[in-house]
């Protein structure tokens, strides 16, 4: 299940190397040091609260994901660093890997792979009323990552194990956006942080409307006007 289809990057190729590693790190010098980024920092992507709450322990994925709470151990030394409070708490670790200079990571993106696949095809089990042979390409996911496996569930109850599996296993992936589309859920999860119901769809870029400058053949999209 490490099957994937990624944007590769590679260092040490004059500029082949991608910055996803200092984008995501946060101003914490001890890890600044051991993963030898040199610059600047973004602290972009981090987890929140709600989310980490949600992980369970035994969760092997949950190390390699995130890491929380606002502190970090160094693996040699096992020296623990806290973190100031100006900074963030938690980290984004999925592309967090040593570098040998600025923007050069190995760190790739995932495009998909091969526990997406399975758990799209669950999905689209359970929706057609096949919630029992839904479990097996759900249970596959579940079982690499070491947690317990699903049977017997109603087809609500494995609709939302198999959205919850997605935002584990594909965390800061860039699905969590379109599960949200896709699924009706987009406003109830995201109003609390700003979200109006038009903003399911982008808008038209500009550029675009004004080649035909006439909103009667060409509108933009509702609420971005």
């Amino acid at each position: 299940m490490t099957n994937s289809s990624d944007i590769e990057y590679e260092e040490g190729l004059g500029g082949l190397g991608s910055p996803f590693t200092r984008l995501f790190m946060p101003n914490v010098t001890a890890m600044l040091s051991y993963y030898k980024i040199n610059g600047g920092f973004n602290e972009s992507l981090s987890p929140t609260m709600s989310f980490i709450n949600l992980w369970n322990a035994a969760d092997k994925r949950k190390d390699v994901s995130i890491l929380c709470c606002g502190q970090w151990k160094n693996p040699i030394t096992g020296v623990v660093t806290i973190f100031s409070s100006q900074t963030s708490q938690s980290v984004t670790m999925k592309y967090v890997t040593a570098v040998n200079s600025q923007d050069d990571s190995r760190a790739n993106w995932k495009v998909i792979r091969y526990a997406d696949v399975l758990l799209l095809y669950a999905e689209a089990l359970n929706e057609n009323g096949k919630t029992t042979q839904a479990m097996t390409p759900l249970n596959l996911v579940r079982t690499r990552a070491g947690m317990p496996t699903y049977a017997g569930l109603t087809q609500d109850q494995a609709r939302d194990n198999i959205a919850l599996e997605r935002r584990f296993e594909l965390c800061f992936e860039g699905h969590r956006w379109f599960d949200l589309v896709r699924t009706g859920k987009a406003l109830a999860a995201c109003a609390p942080v700003g979200m109006k119901d038009y903003m399911t769809v982008f808008p038209i870029p500009l550029s675009q409307v004004r080649v035909m400058n006439n909103s009667t053949i060409f509108p933009q999209n509702p609420g971005y006007n």
